[in-house]
């Protein structure tokens, strides 16, 4: 990054903290799931030195083609699980709230039918996940192997977890 790392970790905290907060508000984890999943994200991170190795490695078991397939998964699911979250922050889980979700739903469906719909987001998803699989496969060259730069990422994974433990549980009144 030319002299942009604070503005990419800016960035980063942003819409990591607008996550976290459609999650909470909406009532899908309390916030004390929420932080052991960011600490559990940051071990991740830190073990894999990066999220190239810590997504094609970790995420995708070593496999560019997996992380690819997983992340088109998840890229054609956004759209209707951020709706549903907006739906229930603003509306609850009523009645009303359901029959949206139910019509977004059905307008959602009808729209990744389309086969130009899913070419555009496996092009997309494509050219996101290319970069990673290139630099994950240049950290697997420099340390032997995949499976060798994986054992390290998990032994790391493991020291991680033994010295930085969670947050305790918050005591309740």
């Amino acid at each position: 990054c030319k002299e942009s790392h604070g503005h990419v970790l800016n960035w980063l905290n942003f819409v990591l903290t607008q996550a976290v907060n459609m999650h909470v508000k909406g009532g899908f984890c309390s916030m004390e799931d929420m932080d052991k999943a960011m600490v559990q994200l940051g071990h991740l991170m830190v073990a894999s030195g990066g999220v190239s190795t810590a997504w094609v490695g970790m995420v995708g078991g070593g496999s560019s083609e997996a992380l690819f397939e997983l992340a088109t998964d998840i890229t054609h699911g956004m759209p209707l699980a951020v709706g549903a979250c907006v739906v229930n922050r603003w509306f609850g889980n009523g009645a009303f709230a359901r029959a949206l979700t139910s019509a977004m739903q059905a307008v959602y469906m009808s729209l990744f039918g389309w086969a130009w719909v899913r070419r555009l987001v496996r092009w997309f998803v494509g050219t996101s996940t290319a970069g990673m699989a290139r630099a994950f496969d240049e950290k697997a060259a420099a340390a032997g192997s995949k499976e060798i730069l994986m054992e390290t990422v998990l032994d790391r994974m493991c020291v991680l977890e033994k010295k930085l433990p969670s947050i305790p549980e918050r005591k309740r009144d």
